[in-house]
């Protein structure tokens, strides 16, 4: 697969089957497919993220930071190790996060920063 190096700036939606090594900033839907894999930090400012694919830390032991401003949808197929903050979550039996997660109605920049 493809792998992208650096840190990708969408100003719409993104879809990811292969693998990024760096941060992503997405201004509309972010879709991690079950064969994608994003090493970094991962700011959603769209509605939603469906989330199939990887989440790893980067080589330095940096454990990512996601934050979806709307809608997190967990697949089953999710492996990610990250601290989420999101809105509101989706989570499908099987996803595994190894990491923090916080949802609810508040301010996401505010719980992400905490």
């Amino acid at each position: 697969g493809s792998v992208f190096q650096g840190d990708l700036d969408c100003a719409a939606g993104l879809w990811v089957d292969g693998k990024i090594v760096g941060n992503v900033v997405v201004h509309g839907v972010l879709v991690l497919a079950p064969t994608g894999e994003i090493c970094g930090d991962v700011r959603v400012r769209g509605p939603r993220a469906v989330l199939a694919g990887r989440i790893t830390p980067r080589a330095d032991g940096h454990i990512p930071q996601v934050v979806i401003e709307g809608v997190a949808h967990m697949a089953h197929s999710l492996n990610a190790t990250a601290d989420f903050t999101a809105v509101d979550i989706d989570w499908h039996h099987g996803a595994t996060i190894e990491g923090k997660v916080r949802s609810g109605n508040f301010d996401v920049e505010r719980a992400a920063a905490a």
